[in-house]
């Protein structure tokens, strides 16, 4: 296969994934309440939609992990160190975040399912301990450091948000949901933003831990 092949494909790969973290956002909120949540986690872990709400995740990380490969192999030459930096960081905060939910997947509904077990989500025993802190706090930095690599000089570099083609729907899309929400287009952001308030770039872009 062309190595431009490979690199289209990573782009519908980005959209696929920010499409499936959108509907599991949606699904997410909408299945599990916040308040069942923190009264009863190992119940909401054993509820019918829950490996499918998860299965939504993984799925999008997997090709978010893929696009953001296909999209550095295009751009690497001009991206510096800088971007290289970047683009591992962001790289192993998704192959992190691959992990976790794939402990939501295989591993919580097992410890839910178990008497013996349940307490560890029940009462928050797994949520609270300083590895499972420690873990979230690693996924969160490298999301953090990868997104301040190679997000911010691409935009930099003046991409066009405009797709063509089959993906042009949802580039508009996305252009379009992103405006009513509030958000300034990326190359405006970037220009207001200092070094210090470039946060929320990292906050737009990462993967919640709603857990």
């Amino acid at each position: 296969m062309r190595l431009a092949t490979i690199q289209k494909l990573g782009g519908f790969a980005l959209i696929a994934g920010a499409i499936l973290f959108a509907t599991y956002s949606v699904l997410f909120l909408s299945l599990f309440p916040a308040g069942e949540i923190h009264k009863d986690f190992s119940r909401i872990v054993l509820s019918p939609p829950w490996i499918g709400v998860a299965a939504i995740a993984f799925a999008g990380v997997v090709l978010m992990v893929f696009g953001f490969a296909a999209v550095y192999s295009r751009l690497h030459q001009g991206a510096g160190a800088l971007g290289l930096v970047g683009f591992v960081f962001i790289e192993v905060a998704y192959l992190l975040q691959a992990c976790k939910v794939t402990w939501e997947i295989f591993l919580y509904p097992i410890i839910a399912g178990n008497p013996s077990s349940a307490t560890l989500l029940r009462d928050g025993i797994l949520r609270d301990h300083p590895l499972v802190h420690a873990f979230k706090a690693g996924a969160s930095a490298t999301i953090f450091l990868g997104i301040h690599g190679p997000a911010v000089r691409i935009l930099a570099q003046g991409f066009s948000t405009k797709l063509s083609g089959l993906s042009w729907p949802f580039s508009w899309f996305a252009r379009d949901g992103l405006a009513k929400a509030g958000h300034l287009p990326p190359q405006d952001k970037l220009a207001r933003a200092s070094p210090n308030s470039r946060i929320d770039i990292y906050m737009s872009l990462s993967y919640s831990d709603r857990r």
